[in-house]
C-alpha cells in the first residue's frame, strides 16, 4: 500500500513538474493526479479517525465517541459514521467507545464515559437487517474508566475475555444478528457469563428464552429486517443494590414484547459495584467464522445458523438513544404496565350491620327453635343485593310508647306446638307490636 502510493505521487508530482510526462499538456497531468482519488478514498476508510465526533443522548447530554486503537491487536479497527445527533453506524470491525471528551490520536481512560445506570432505563434502536450468521453487532457495558493498564489495542480497552489483554466486569446489553440474540452478564473472572435470548449452540444448547418464529427475518414479534426498540432496565433493591438486568425487545407493529430477566447470576453483585462506578457504553460490529456459540443450532436443532458463513452487509446502526428513571412505588417497580384490579364485593354476610335509632331496644329473634316446632310455612326473607354501602331506612314506631320485650332464646315446654302465625310475629317483632296496638 504504502509503495503504491509513493509511486503513484511521485508520478503526479513529475507531471505537475513536467518531468517524464508522455507531452506538456494539461490532459496527461490531471489524469495522474485522478489516480490518486482512490488512494485518498482507501486512507479515509483505513485509518478511522479517532473523534468521529458527538452524539446527544437525552437524560444524560452531549457523548463524545473514541474509535479504538485496534479492533484486536494488530488488526486495524474499522470506520463509524455519525449519521445525525444520535445515528451512529458502524461498519465491519468498528469498536467505539462513548466518552466524556476525545482527542484526536490520544487515549486516556479518564476521558471515558462512567454512565451510572443502577435504579435506570436504557432505550434505543437497533438495525441489524445486515448481520447475518457469523456476523455480531454488539451494544455493551465494560470498565474502562476505571482501568489503567493501556492494554495491546493501545486505548485502555478491557472486557471479560480480555481481547486486548485486560480483563473488567463487562454487561452484554446485545450481541445479535438478524437471528439471533444475546444478552449476558460477565464478572471480571467469568468469560462464559450467565446470559439470556435466542441462539447458540453446538454440542449444547444456547439460550431459548423465544424462537426463531418471534425473533428473526419475517418473525412475528420482531422482524429483523425492520429497526426495532430495545430498553434495558437495572432495577435495585431497597439496599440501592443490582436485582436483575432486564431487557426488552419491542417493534412497532407487532404487539408482542420479547423479554430476558438475569436476577440470579452468582457475581451480581461484581456487577453490581461495577453499574454503581459508572461503566462505558461500548459498539462494536466483527464477523467470525467460529461464532456458533452466539448463533448454532444447538444440541437440540432449535437454533437458526448450521454454519457461520460470515454473510455480513456494510454496516449496521444503533439511534435514538435516551436515558431515564425507573419508576418506583414502594417495593413495586414499573417496568411492566400494572396488573387490573378488581374490586373486592363482600358478600351479603360481610355487610355492614343495620343500625336503628339511638335509644331504641333492639328485638332480636330467636336464634334457635325447639324440635317439635313445626310451622307451616316459613315466611321469606329478602334478600340483601351486593352493593355497597347499604342505606337502611329508619324504622318508624307507633306513638305511643309500646315497651319491647326480649323473646327467650328457647320456648318454654307449653308452647311446643307454636303455629306459623306466631312464628312469624317472632321474627317480624315490629309489625307484630303494630298489629296489637291497633286492636
Amino acid at each position: 500500500f504504502c509503495l503504491t502510493l509513493l509511486i503513484r505521487l511521485r508520478r503526479a508530482m513529475a507531471c505537475v513538474h513536467g518531468v517524464h510526462c508522455c507531452s506538456w499538456h494539461l490532459t496527461c497531468c490531471m489524469k495522474r493526479v485522478l489516480t490518486l482519488i482512490p488512494v485518498f478514498a482507501l486512507i479515509k476508510r483505513t485509518g478511522a479517525a479517532t473523534c468521529p465526533g458527538k452524539i446527544d443522548i437525552p437524560g444524560y447530554g452531549p457523548v463524545a465517541l473514541t474509535n479504538a486503537g485496534s479492533n484486536v491487536p494488530g488488526e486495524t479497527v474499522g470506520p463509524l459514521e455519525i449519521a445525525s445527533s444520535s445515528h451512529i453506524v458502524a461498519h465491519m470491525n468498528a469498536r467505539t467507545y462513548f466518552a466524556d471528551a476525545c482527542t484526536e490520536g490520544t487515549y486516556r481512560n479518564n476521558d471515558y464515559l462512567a454512565m451510572r445506570l443502577l435504579g435506570k432505563n436504557l432505550k434505543y434502536t437497533a438495525n441489524v437487517s445486515a448481520a447475518g450468521c457469523g456476523c455480531n453487532a454488539a451494544f455493551y457495558l465494560v470498565s474502562m474508566k476505571q482501568n489503567t493498564a493501556i492494554s495491546s489495542c493501545n486505548d485502555y480497552y478491557c472486557d471479560a475475555n480480555h481481547v486486548c489483554g485486560v480483563k473488567c466486569a463487562e454487561v452484554d446489553i446485545q450481541e445479535a444478528s438478524k437471528r439471533a440474540w444475546h444478552s449476558t452478564l460477565h464478572s471480571s473472572s467469568d468469560s462464559a457469563g450467565a446470559g439470556g435470548g435466542f441462539g447458540g449452540g453446538d454440542s449444547w444448547n444456547g439460550p431459548r428464552d423465544f424462537t426463531s418464529e418471534e425473533y428473526g427475518p419475517g418473525a412475528r414479534c420482531i422482524d429483523t429486517l425492520r429497526p426495532f426498540d430495545v430498553m434495558v432496565s437495572f432495577p435495585t433493591d431497597e439496599q440501592g443494590s443490582l436485582k436483575a438486568m432486564q431487557v426488552t425487545l419491542t417493534q412497532t407493529g407487532n404487539n408482542c414484547p420479547l423479554t430476558i430477566n438475569l436476577n440470579d447470576y452468582h457475581s451480581m453483585a461484581e456487577i453490581s459495584l461495577a453499574l454503581a462506578e459508572g461503566m462505558t457504553p461500548v459498539v462494536s460490529y466483527w464477523k467470525s467464522g467460529d461464532m456458533l456459540w452466539m448463533d448454532g443450532k444447538g444440541d437440540d436443532g432449535q437454533g437458526p445458523c448450521a454454519a457461520d458463513t460470515q454473510s455480513c452487509g456494510e454496516s449496521v446502526s444503533f439511534y435514538g438513544f435516551t436515558l431515564e428513571d425507573i419508576e418506583f412505588i414502594g417495593d413495586i417497580d414499573l417496568l411492566q404496565p400494572p396488573k387490573p384490579t378488581v374490586p373486592f364485593l363482600p358478600v351479603p354476610s360481610a355487610l355492614p350491620p343495620q343500625r336503628l335509632p339511638p335509644g331504641l331496644p333492639v328485638v332480636q329473634p330467636p336464634t334457635h327453635l325447639p324440635p317439635q316446632t313445626a310451622p307451616a310455612t316459613q315466611p321469606s326473607i329478602p334478600s340483601i343485593p351486593r352493593t355497597i354501602p347499604v342505606t337502611v331506612p329508619p324504622i318508624r314506631l307507633p306513638p305511643r310508647t309500646i315497651p319491647v320485650t326480649q323473646p327467650p332464646l328457647f320456648l318454654p315446654s307449653h308452647k311446643a306446638t307454636t303455629t306459623a302465625q306466631e312464628t312469624t310475629s317472632l321474627l317480624s317483632p315490629v309489625s307484630s307490636s303494630s298489629s296489637s296496638s291497633s286492636s
